[in-house]
């Protein structure tokens, strides 16, 4: 990835408490004797387009990854936040967070 396209993310922090859970596997994640990786984002999610930059870079340093495609949240978050669906008080609101989606991606 390049470095240009790492400068244009904005940095910040998670001010409210975690919506959705988080447990622990029963079973290590393999395919013949190499690890894989479980990763749930949701397209809508800021958070989650937020935080896919990260794991690119992650696995970049180990290997190659093909096929990754920008998304961009809209507003779909916002609306759940502000309307009467509001995911157990989550928030604040980033609208259009812009990040990759790893859906049919390939890594070598």
């Amino acid at each position: 990835m390049p470095v240009s396209t790492l400068n244009q993310v904005g940095a910040g922090k998670l001010s409210a408490p975690s919506v959705f859970g988080v447990f622990k596997l029963r079973r290590h994640l393999e395919r013949d004797g190499k690890p894989e990786l479980l990763t749930m984002n949701l397209a809508w999610c800021p958070h989650c387009a937020a935080n896919s930059w990260g794991l690119a870079v992650a696995l970049s340093r180990f290997g190659t990854l093909t096929g990754l495609r920008a998304l961009d949240s809209g507003t779909f978050y916002c609306t759940l936040v502000a309307g009467p669906c509001t995911l157990g008080g989550a928030g604040p609101c980033y609208p259009h967070t812009h990040g990759l989606s790893f859906l049919r991606a390939r890594y070598q």
